[in-house]
């Protein structure tokens, strides 16, 4: 099965981007915006969904499975979402 993986609101990364480079309200912006990354199926429906909680200097992730996955599914599912993670952490 193929899944993919897409953020629920784009326009939190835009906004995201544009206020960590003002150098005061840069501080907050880990607390304001939260990106969730959906991972859905080939026919749309939505089997986890990874958010981040509000912090200042921390990021910490939430992973919520939504439907019912097999191990090997989930296990993809979850390797994925950390590479994700590791290449976001990389841009910045």
């Amino acid at each position: 099965m193929v899944y993919s993986i897409q953020e629920e609101n784009p326009w939190i990364k835009i906004l995201d981007s544009l206020f960590s480079e003002v150098p005061i309200l840069g501080m907050f912006t880990g607390y304001v915006f939260n990106p969730v990354y959906l991972v859905s199926d080939t026919s749309g429906r939505v089997v986890m969904r990874l958010e981040k909680t509000p912090s200042f200097l921390s990021r910490i992730f939430t992973i919520k499975q939504m439907d019912k996955l097999d191990e090997q599914e989930q296990g993809q599912i979850l390797l994925s979402l950390m590479m994700l993670l590791l290449l976001e952490r990389n841009r910045g």
